[in-house]
C-alpha cells in the first residue's frame, strides 16, 4: 500500500477530508473485532497509544492511553487477523460527529506494509538478597 500524501485531500468512501481534518498517529493493536451497530458495520481497534499532554499551567502528563477506534472497511479484518497480537501500525486519522454530536476518531488508513509485532518477553527478575547466612560452627 503506498504511502498517502497528506498535504492534499484525500477521498475515502465517497468522503473528502483536507488535510488540517487528518493526523497521523502509532497505535499499539491488541486486538480487533467487527462490531454491527444499528446499520453501520465496522471495525473496532483495540489499542493503546503514547498520550502526553502539557497543561496550561506547563505541567507535563504522559503515559499511554487505552483506547477503541473506528475502521470502517470490515474486509481488512483478515488483514488485521495475519499477524501476531500486540504488534504496532502506523495510521492515518480524522474526527467524525456521531448522531448525537460526540467527536469519534476513526481510522481512514492503515500501512499494514510497515506492521512491526511486538514480542512479550516475561521479566525475569532476581530473587531479592536475604540477609546472610553464616555456616554453623561445629
Amino acid at each position: 500500500m503506498a504511502k498517502l500524501d497528506l498535504s492534499r485531500p484525500i477521498t475515502v468512501n465517497d468522503t473528502t477530508y483536507e488535510p488540517d481534518e487528518l493526523y497521523q498517529r502509532k497505535l499499539t493493536v491488541y486486538g480487533v473485532q467487527p462490531t454491527n451497530y444499528e446499520q453501520y458495520v465496522f471495525l473496532d481497534i483495540l489499542s493503546q497509544h503514547k498520550n502526553t499532554k502539557v497543561t496550561q499551567d506547563g505541567d507535563q502528563a504522559g503515559g499511554y492511553a487505552q483506547a477503541t477506534y473506528r475502521y470502517n472497511d470490515l474486509d481488512d479484518l483478515h488483514k488485521f487477523n495475519a499477524h501476531q497480537y500486540p504488534y504496532t501500525i502506523d495510521v492515518v486519522m480524522t474526527d467524525i460527529a456521531d448522531k448525537k454530536g460526540n467527536t469519534i476518531p476513526v481510522i481512514i488508513h492503515v500501512d499494514f506494509d510497515n506492521l512491526q509485532e511486538l514480542q512479550l518477553v516475561p521479566r525475569n527478575q532476581k530473587p531479592t538478597n536475604a540477609a546472610p547466612v553464616t555456616p554453623a560452627k561445629a
